[in-house]
């Protein structure tokens, strides 16, 4: 950890950014959460809108390639991000008469091929 500022860590997109990635391992996942464990309950909007009110489950839950072994580990950090509903323009949420309807990350777990 060293050079790296939790300080930098807080509001940041980084586990986000992790839970997207297709080469993401479950070791990576439980390393960032042990050295920042609150990245988990963080929840952003994203790429200009496209992703509303999303937690790093929910992107882990959409990525594919993303371990369901590591997901587990997400839902331990923050039990809370399980019902909270995330809006995406594409995947299991869509956009329909100006109204955004949310899924859970079950939904886009069930929606992975």
């Amino acid at each position: 950890t060293e050079g790296i500022s939790l300080d930098n860590l807080k509001k940041s997109s980084f586990l986000h950014a992790v839970c997207s990635n297709e080469r993401v391992t479950k070791e990576i996942v439980g390393y960032l959460l042990d050295l920042y464990p609150a990245a988990a309950n963080i929840c952003l909007d994203m790429y200009d809108g496209e992703i509303t009110s999303a937690y790093p489950l929910h992107l882990a839950c959409s990525n594919e390639n993303f371990p369901s072994s590591a997901i587990q580990l997400l839902m331990n950090r923050n039990q809370a991000a399980v019902s909270h509903l995330c809006y995406m323009d594409y995947g299991w949420a869509y956009y329909i008469y100006s109204v955004y309807t949310g899924g859970l990350p079950l939904h886009y777990y069930l929606a992975r091929t």
